[in-house]
């Protein structure tokens, strides 16, 4: 149509989106959605209060998409600035947001979400029993090292490492998930990798606390398993990579704040603070 040439297309979008805000869906929506009527007003809604500044050469443009982008893609709340631009021009930013909840709703319901669960399922199942036999042959081989001579202290602690380091790696993977999920103005900070980090810094000096009370009296195999839990589990859980990774990006990105330092400094003390808060008073009680 006449009208869909003249607005600019936010190409970032999902295919409806993208097309159902330029008018290029017009009297076609029910063929290329499933949603209720009442879900797509809430789009409408979000369309009509912002198209004056769709159209091409209007200005404030980059805002609106912007705003589209944290909401629709992102998942995140558009910033203060975004919100107040979005207030003076009159753009319903809650039925947008509205919306993107209503289209989640949808989406769990859908067929292609419950066969998703099906896959992820299949995934769980053929995983299981390599996990399964990979414990196995690692717990097999810890036993058969006692023969192994002097090297059998090396190669006892690297089996049981081994045993605790995938655990490690899956929590930070899912801790992971949680970068970008602080609302402003800590939405730069990657909490994810925050509480990894911290978490592999306090389980290990609490391992060494446990190494110093228990000294006296450990046997070897208790000796095996801490340190195996600090190395393997803790070491897994920790990042250095991706921490001096998000470093670099965040100086990048905020060149005129100290974020990157804030971010870098304060993982450094907060880790810092909670060993020597764990690891003092365990030396202290022997």
């Amino acid at each position: 149509t006449m009208k869909a040439n003249r607005l600019l297309v936010h190409r970032g979008l999902p295919d409806f989106e993208r097309m159902y805000l330029t008018h290029h869906l017009d009297g076609k929506e029910a063929e290329f959605s499933q949603y209720k009527t009442s879900d797509l007003n809430k789009l409408n809604r979000w369309r009509s209060t912002t198209e004056t500044h769709r159209m091409l050469g209007s200005g404030f443009q980059v805002e609106l998409q912007d705003i589209e982008r944290r909401i629709i893609i992102e998942g995140k709340n558009p910033n203060s600035c975004l919100i107040r631009c979005a207030s003076n021009f009159g753009w319903d930013v809650s039925s947008l947001k509205k919306w993107v909840v209503a289209k989640q709703k949808h989406k769990c319901k859908s067929s292609i979400c419950q066969k998703g669960m099906t896959k992820s399922k299949q995934y769980v199942a053929a995983a299981f029993p390599f996990c399964a036999a990979a414990g196995i042959a690692m717990w097999y081989g810890l036993m058969e090292t006692e023969n192994g001579g002097e090297y059998f202290t090396l190669y006892r602690t690297l089996w049981v490492t081994a045993l605790f380091a995938p655990p490690g790696a899956l929590i930070r993977w899912k801790l992971s998930i949680m970068n970008g999920k602080v609302a402003e103005p800590f939405a730069w900070l990657p909490i994810g990798t925050v509480c990894a980090n911290v978490l592999a810094s306090t389980i290990s000096a609490l391992t060494l606390a446990i190494e110093v009370i228990i000294a006296d009296s450990a046997s070897k195999e208790n000796l095996y398993l801490l340190a195996a839990v600090k190395t393997g589990f803790a070491g897994s859980l920790s990042t250095v990579s991706t921490f001096v990774a998000e470093v670099h990006s965040l100086n990048t990105k905020y060149p005129h704040r100290a974020v990157g330092f804030v971010y870098a400094f304060g993982s450094l003390f907060l880790a810092c603070i909670i060993g020597l808060m764990i690891y003092i008073p365990a030396v202290k009680s022997v």
